[in-house]
């Protein structure tokens, strides 16, 4: 079971980079207090903003590409929306402290220049390692030449393409599995 303070769920602002169900779980998301921010980044068709206003959310903003939003005083979030497969990099600086938050999304070359472009220095990047689909821990396709190329070492390859394209300075790998 995770550990946490009960205090979590009274936070002011969340975020979440997409509508896939290892990143939106409805019963850890009626726990929040329904007064804070819920920002989710604009995709041209999203269910997100109806799904949270049934949980009881009303103060829910969408987040355009590359836009960025003041928290609070030396304190925002931009959103990078990843269009092809609806997930979002999330990056935050607080006070002059960037950390970038790939999480499992895949950025073409473009939002990758951009990144580098607008944030050049970059002190965290949380990326994950590992796939969050159940390809192929789950299943496999019965044609292999229908398999999509994806192991343990493509995940790494790309922690670690990430890792040279942002040179951050701390770089924090996590399990999406």
């Amino acid at each position: 079971e995770p550990v946490y303070d009960q205090n979590i769920f009274q936070a002011d602002f969340l975020y979440l980079t997409h509508w896939h169900f290892d990143h939106v779980h409805p019963q850890s998301l009626v726990r929040f207090d329904k007064s804070c921010v819920v920002l989710v980044p604009k995709f041209p068709v999203s269910s997100l903003p109806d799904q949270l206003r049934s949980l009881g959310f009303t103060r829910i903003q969408e987040v355009e590409h590359g836009r960025s939003v003041e928290l609070a005083p030396g304190f925002t979030l931009t959103s990078y929306q990843i269009q092809y497969q609806d997930d979002s990099i999330c990056v935050v600086d607080a006070d002059n402290t960037i950390l970038v938050d790939l999480n499992d999304a895949k950025p073409l070359p473009r939002t990758w220049k951009l990144l580098r472009r607008r944030h050049p220095r970059v002190d965290f990047m949380l990326r994950s390692h590992s796939p969050a689909w159940s390809y192929p821990s789950a299943y496999t396709f019965d044609d292999p030449s229908d398999a999509i190329p994806v192991d343990k070492q493509s995940y790494l390859k790309a922690f670690c393409a990430a890792a040279r394209v942002l040179a951050p300075r701390h770089a924090v790998p996590f399990a999406s599995s």
